[in-house]
C-alpha cells in the first residue's frame, strides 16, 4: 500500500485528518477493493478509542483511492463510494472515499478465509470462533458472516451477499471469544448480526444482498 499525503486538511479534536491518495491491494482475484481492506486504510486516519461507523455505498473496482476530510455526511464529496465516522468524546469527523483512475500492476494479497470458516462454530443464529484468527477483526467477521447467512438464511436467487455497513463502539485491541448474533433479514436483502466478544455486544455488521 503506498499513499501521498497532501495536506492537513482539518483537525478533529487532537487527530489531525489529511487528505490522502492510497493505492491499496485487491484480495486473492477479486476485480474491488474488499470493504476490509477499505476499513483499514481508513482506520488509521481517526482516533483509536473512537467509536465507528463504516458504511460502503458502491463497489469500488479501482485499486486506488482518494480519502477526504468532510465535517458531516451533508459535506461528504457527491462522488463518494464509501465512509468512515467516528466520535471519541466530544470529538467527532468523517472521512469520504472517492474512487480514482487504477494503476497497474495491481497487488494482490492472500485472503483464504477457509481458515476462519473451518473453525467456526455454529448454533442457531449465531457462530462463534473461540481460536485465535489469522486476520485482522474485521477480516475476520466477514467470513463468519457469510457462514452464518449460509447457514441461517440460505438465498435461492442469483447473488451474493457484499458487506456494507459496521459500527462499532470501538475497535478491540484484542480479539477473545468472536462472535455473531443474527438479528435477522430484512426485505431478503439487508441482513443484521450483532457483533459479541468476550459475551458483550460491541457493535453491529450489516451485509446487503446484491445480485
Amino acid at each position: 500500500m503506498t499513499a501521498q499525503t497532501r495536506k492537513v486538511s482539518r483537525k478533529y479534536g487532537r487527530v489531525p485528518v489529511t487528505s490522502v491518495e492510497l493505492t491499496l491491494p485487491f484480495l486473492e482475484q477479486r476485480q474491488y477493493l474488499h470493504g476490509t481492506t477499505l476499513f483499514e486504510a481508513l482506520r488509521k486516519h481517526v482516533p483509536s478509542e473512537a467509536a465507528l461507523t463504516f458504511k460502503v455505498s458502491q463497489i469500488i473496482k479501482s485499486n486506488c483511492i482518494r480519502i477526504e476530510a468532510a465535517d458531516d455526511a451533508n459535506e461528504r464529496n457527491s462522488h463518494s463510494a464509501a465512509s468512515l465516522a467516528w466520535k471519541n468524546g466530544e470529538g467527532r469527523g468523517s472521512l469520504a472515499v472517492v474512487p480514482l483512475d487504477p494503476t497497474h500492476p495491481i497487488e494482490r494479497h492472500s485472503y483464504d478465509e477457509s481458515l476462519v470458516t473451518q473453525k467456526c462454530s455454529l448454533s442457531g443464529q449465531s457462530v462463534e470462533l473461540d481460536v485465535a484468527p489469522p486476520f485482522t477483526f474485521v477480516a475476520t467477521l466477514i467470513p463468519m458472516f457469510k457462514t452464518l447467512l449460509k447457514s441461517a438464511h440460505p438465498m435461492e436467487q442469483p447473488g451474493q451477499w457484499m458487506f456494507t455497513r459496521l459500527e462499532l463502539d470501538r475497535h478491540p485491541d484484542t480479539i477473545i471469544a468472536l462472535g455473531l448474533s443474527l438479528d435477522g433479514v430484512v426485505g431478503g436483502s439487508l441482513a443484521r448480526s450483532r457483533i459479541m466478544l468476550g459475551g458483550k455486544s460491541i457493535g453491529a455488521l450489516y451485509y446487503s444482498w446484491v445480485n
